[in-house]
């Protein structure tokens, strides 16, 4: 009793022991999941930032060769010769990637009154010839107008780099001519607006040419495009990596930046340009809203201005030169005004959900996958508990057996062997005593020769060497057959048999041998735990069966002490024994009901049984009628 206490304990403790560490796994896999999952998110966004990044650095850049392209040198601008305009555009289309970028340019006269002049460059004649204002050009040349508080002549723009409209698409660069002569900050101050430069830019090759071939590069991989990217101004959108999904631009994107370096961001850039050749304000230093100040050209406090000597070149750069030496920063630079009208906005967002989304996905499928295995390895834990348990009480029924077999093939030996010397010694003379001890040793004898027979016959089940003969039997003559074989037993035990077997009963297809065995156990097991009724029933009938057809149903009843609720579902198992047989020291091996059932379900029926503590037990061998069988075949 204190072994298995002490064993149920450690079977306790073990089992505690280890859900105690699935627990554990389970919270420190979620835990990892959560940081795997951040440092995906992490590592996508800086990857996402990346791209986004270079994205905006190409597209800049191939605006910026644009603008160096068409860059006016030094001096008037109208004065010089304009087929140096059509020597750079074919310079451009024969050098770029991009040829046909360029789609016209134009140039803008100064005028008294607020209709300027436009000039478009002929590329065939190379020559400047008027021109209306193109219906695209539209809004450019309201931005164009002379603003109503600014000085006369000069430009509504930016005088530095080239600044972009949008709606147009359009790069236009203020001409200014700062004069020949005087100190470089009064011509800076009082610089001469000349007119602009126009260059207009064709929205088809945007679309279709430059933005693709960038996504492709920046946001292309084995599986395709990840993201998807749009381009979007105020009015209307530029480009759509994927047109039949587009971006939604109400819902909330992975990134979200101007697509054109925005001033502020020109600082460091343009400073750093400017500082490494020993101009401009220092790296990092906020760009005025109008530019860097002109360059103050007078010598420090206590030193005299160099004068140039007769016969000698002038002591610093040509009239006129310097400022623009001072403003080679700025030459190339594409200026995206504060609050411009149609700013371009790159807008990126993973192609199939938002990045947050994608992150929360793959974290859901880790940790589904994580405890679906944590699943598994409780349920190997669990079969392997129950399968122990189960080692455990199959050894245990085992032992059983062994010691009940062992008994009951004592018992009948020791009647044998007690009669047969007792016929040797002389002790038996009479006739009748000699039949008396010829009876018993008979009886015994067949008791003894069951036993063997239900173990052979449950060795051959678990090989699956056991063979049926299935022929045609009548019901009523296999009752009969087993009442009579029976009948010594039941006459032992002094019971009451009750027989009612219908008539014209169908043949049934059976072992005639494996059924009779079969209903002899049945029996016997009514007989032996029939308690003090000394009454057996025994019932053949018809009936519908539940899978369609007819069946006949062999019933065999007492009114003895029944079987539990508990008890009821292990009662066909292989060396089971009730509590209340062991309590009454029936004596039995636990293998009839088991024999019984495989007979019957090998030979297609099924034994079913109903029971109640205190009132009996009915058992019923359900069996498909030739005919249905006939039918069916």
């Amino acid at each position: 009793m204190a072994d298995r206490f002490t064993r149920a304990h450690w079977s306790l403790l073990l089992t505690a022991g280890m859900a105690l560490i699935v627990v554990v796994l389970a919270v420190v896999q979620y835990q990892w999941s959560v940081q795997v999952s951040e440092a995906e998110r992490e590592r996508m966004r800086k990857g996402l930032e990346t791209s986004v990044r270079q994205f905006r650095e190409d597209f800049n850049r191939e605006l910026r060769r644009v603008g160096s392209t068409f860059q006016p040198g030094p001096g008037p601008p109208f004065g010089e010769d304009w087929s140096v305009f059509a020597d750079r555009l074919d310079e451009w289309r024969q050098r770029s990637s991009y040829p046909d970028l360029v789609r016209a340019v134009f140039f803008v006269q100064p005028a008294d009154d607020s209709s300027r002049g436009l000039l478009r460059l002929d590329p065939n004649t190379r020559a400047i010839e008027p021109a209306d204002w193109p219906q695209q050009l539209g809004d450019l040349r309201q931005a164009l107008r002379p603003s109503a508080g600014g000085l006369a002549g000069r430009p509504a723009i930016s005088p530095f780099g080239w600044t972009i409209f949008y709606d147009a698409p359009a790069l236009v660069l203020a001409l200014t001519d700062f004069g020949e002569r005087g100190d470089p900050r009064e011509r800076w101050r009082d610089r001469e607006f000349q007119g602009y430069v126009i260059l207009e830019l064709d929205r088809e090759v945007l679309r279709n040419t430059l933005l693709p071939e960038l996504v492709e590069r920046h946001f292309g991989g084995p599986d395709g495009i990840v993201y998807q990217v749009s381009v979007s101004g105020s009015q209307s959108t530029l480009y759509e990596s994927a047109p039949d999904a587009p971006v939604d631009a109400g819902k909330r994107a992975d990134m979200r930046e101007p697509l054109l370096w925005r001033q502020q961001e020109l600082v460091s850039e343009i400073a750093g340009r400017a500082g490494r050749r020993g101009r401009g304000g220092p790296p990092g230093e906020r760009l005025p809203p109008g530019g860097w100040p002109p360059p103050d050209d007078r010598p420090p406090r206590g030193r005299r201005p160099e004068i140039a000597q007769p016969g000698r070149g002038p002591a610093g750069p040509p009239p006129g030169a310097e400022p623009f030496r001072r403003l080679r920063a700025f030459r190339d630079v594409i200026v995206s005004p504060p609050d411009a009208p149609g700013e371009w906005m790159l807008i990126v967002r993973h192609r199939q959900e938002s990045l947050e989304e994608v992150v929360a996905a793959h974290q859901t499928r880790n940790l589904a996958v994580s405890f679906g295995v944590l699943f598994l390895l409780c349920v190997s834990m669990g079969t392997i508990l129950v399968s122990t348990r189960r080692a455990q009480r199959s050894a245990k029924s085992q032992m059983d057996f062994v010691a009940g077999v062992s008994h009951e093939l004592r018992t009948p030996l020791a009647v044998i062997c007690s009669a047969a010397e007792n016929l040797a010694d002389g002790v038996v003379a009479s006739k009748e005593q000699v039949a008396q001890y010829g009876t018993l040793i008979r009886e015994e004898g067949r008791r003894l020769t069951g036993m063997i027979e239900q173990t052979l016959q449950f060795a051959a089940g678990q090989s699956n060497r056991q063979t049926y003969d299935l022929k045609p039997q009548q019901v009523a003559d296999i009752v009969q057959t087993v009442l009579r074989q029976s009948a010594p037993t039941i006459q032992a035990a002094d019971c009451q048999v009750e027989q009612n077997v219908a008539a014209n009963l169908p043949d049934i297809i059976v072992d005639r041998a494996a059924l009779s065995q079969s209903l002899q156990n049945l029996i016997g097991n009514a007989v032996k735990y029939g308690g003090g009724s000394r009454w057996l029933g025994v019932r053949a009938e018809t009936g519908d069966s539940p899978t369609g057809g007819s069946e006949v149903r062999i019933s065999v009843e007492d009114k003895g002490f029944g079987i539990s609720p508990a008890e009821l579902t292990h009662i066909f198992d292989p060396f089971f024994r009730g509590k209340e047989a062991t309590s009454r020291q029936i004596h039995g091996t636990g293998l009839g009901l088991s024999l019984a059932r495989d007979a019957v379900t090998a030979m297609g029926g099924r034994l079913s049984v109903k029971s109640k503590a205190g009132e009996g037990s009915t058992f019923t061998i359900h069996l498909p009628a030739a005919a249905a069988n006939g039918a069916a075949g």
